[in-house]
């Protein structure tokens, strides 16, 4: 058989503007403003199962966050916003009936959306004790555009998490060792 070839050329940038203003007490303000890019794997480019190449397009997002962060020697506190629009995300959608065995294909999605809160913050109560945690409550939705007819506008993004909420901690015992442990909540 046949090797797949495919190619093609595209022109990407990204960027990230920052602003950060020291407040009062251990406060600090920031703002961040930015584009990115991602470009398919070459797995994610070719079917196994059919041994076809369909080239998807470079996933570009434009992002934005402000928020609040706290520091002092023990504790860090951050609060944030995030903005991300994104063209041409890559997804894996499961499709049934396929020649993939129901397994899915990757695809560029209509134009989406993701918008949200982030909460962390960490502790050192001892020298050898770290504690910390991440909440994430994220909306993922369509701006525009249909698949098979119906309308996506203001649907939801299928298989983003709306909520994420982590907690690590770690015990440095000595000697260079440490002994972690993580719970990472998905919903």
């Amino acid at each position: 058989s046949r090797p797949a070839v495919a190619s093609r050329r595209d022109t990407l940038n990204a960027f990230e503007l920052s602003l950060r203003q020291r407040l009062v007490g251990g406060f600090d303000a920031y703002g961040k403003w930015g584009q990115s890019f991602r470009v398919a794997t070459a797995n994610e480019n070719y079917n196994v199962f059919t041994g076809t190449v369909t080239l998807l397009l470079p996933q570009k997002s434009h992002d934005g966050e402000v928020g609040v962060e706290f520091r002092n020697r023990s504790t860090r506190v951050r609060a944030a916003a995030f903005a991300s629009y994104l063209t041409n995300e890559i997804h894996l959608l499961v499709l049934n009936g396929t020649p993939t065995f129901g397994f899915g294909a990757n695809s560029n999605l209509a134009p989406t959306q993701r918008t949200g809160f982030e909460l962390e913050g960490s502790w050192h109560p001892l020298a050898e004790l770290s504690l910390s945690a991440i909440y994430q409550h994220t909306r993922a939705t369509f701006r525009s555009g249909t698949y098979d007819g119906i309308d996506l506008a203001g649907k939801e993004v299928p298989l983003v998490p709306s909520q994420l909420l982590t907690l690590n901690a770690a015990w440095r015992i000595g000697n260079g060792h440490n002994l972690a442990a993580n719970l990472r909540f998905v919903g």
